[in-house]
């Protein structure tokens, strides 16, 4: 079995305002671009070289950065990945006697 790290990632809430400005910006330019299969990003303090990233990447990054600024903790798990009954509980908040 391969191990699957699921720790959760979860924003301090000062950069809650950060995640909300970054979800408008996401959801208007994939509103503005529906045709596109894929999204090109550009890192604005870094070098300015362009990312290619697939759309579906970009939607997914959407739904993170909403629970993000929910205030919910987001784990990516693959959807074929292998969990121990641990980790299972630990991602439905349960004890493992539970799951």
């Amino acid at each position: 079995m391969t191990k699957t790290d699921i720790r959760p990632v979860k924003l301090p809430p000062e950069k809650a305002a950060a995640a909300a400005h970054a979800l408008t910006q996401v959801r208007s330019y994939l509103a503005a671009h529906q045709d596109l299969a894929d999204i090109t990003v550009t890192v604005k303090d870094g070098e300015r070289e362009p990312l290619a990233l697939p759309r579906e990447a970009v939607e997914l990054l959407a739904g993170m950065l909403a629970h993000l600024r929910a205030g919910r903790a987001v784990s990516i798990v693959p959807s074929d990945a292998e969990l121990t009954t641990q980790q299972a509980a630990d991602m439905l908040n349960v004890s493992r006697a539970h799951s």
